[in-house]
């Protein structure tokens, strides 16, 4: 990878991995509920009959099966889903959505609304945790090193930019050591000549 690339890629890491985390430590706390439990709750609402297979629910919520089964499970025990024998694969199962299932998606709705809300207006470049970015330290580490050079710069400025100071000889025609250069503080020819400045020798 090039830098752009490694610093898109670090980011992007970064944010599957505290983005999820923030959005169910918001949910948990408000509703009691798991961002899994609520993507659960989502997709049987979203679908005809509110019922899936549970292969389905299991790509659906990016879960592994064994996973949406303790999901679907513990869930069942809180009234929120029934879970049946598929009668057209009996090797299969169904979930289905319970009346108190959709009520507790009802008023965990707004929670995770409003948690995704906030993770959006956050300020470029914030981390979630709310300290700087990458690109925000970035870009100060940028305005740092180029003060520094600009600094370096300005010491290292040619003569004819600074009035009354000795000019060395860079080129051939320019100010030998031991001359001056009358240059006025803006730049132009000074009292002593209209279209170019005079050399006068140093004593």
């Amino acid at each position: 990878m090039n830098p752009v690339e490694e610093r898109f890629w670090r980011a992007l890491m970064r944010v599957m991995v505290a983005l999820p985390k923030a959005l169910d430590d918001d949910l948990l706390k408000a509703t009691g509920l798991t961002m899994s439990e609520y993507a659960v709750l989502v997709h049987l609402s979203e679908v005809a009959e509110r019922e899936m297979g549970m292969t389905d629910l299991a790509a659906a919520t990016a879960l592994s099966v064994s996973r949406i089964s303790r999901v679907v499970n513990a869930m069942q025990a809180r009234g929120w889903v029934e879970k049946r024998r598929d009668v057209h694969d009996a090797r299969g199962s169904m979930a289905s959505l319970t009346d108190e299932g959709r009520r507790r998606l009802s008023a965990a709705y707004p929670t995770n609304l409003a948690s995704a809300r906030k993770a959006r207006r956050r300020p470029p470049g914030q981390e979630l945790d709310g300290s700087p970015g990458r690109a925000v330290r970035d870009r100060r580490r940028a305005a740092r090193l180029s003060s520094l050079q600009d600094d370096a710069r300005i010491r290292r400025l040619p003569v004819l930019l600074r009035p009354g100071a000795v000019a060395q000889p860079d080129r051939v025609g320019s100010p030998g050591v031991g001359e001056r250069v009358n240059v006025s503080p803006s730049g132009a020819p000074g009292a002593d000549g209209p279209s170019r400045a005079k050399v006068r020798r140093g004593r």
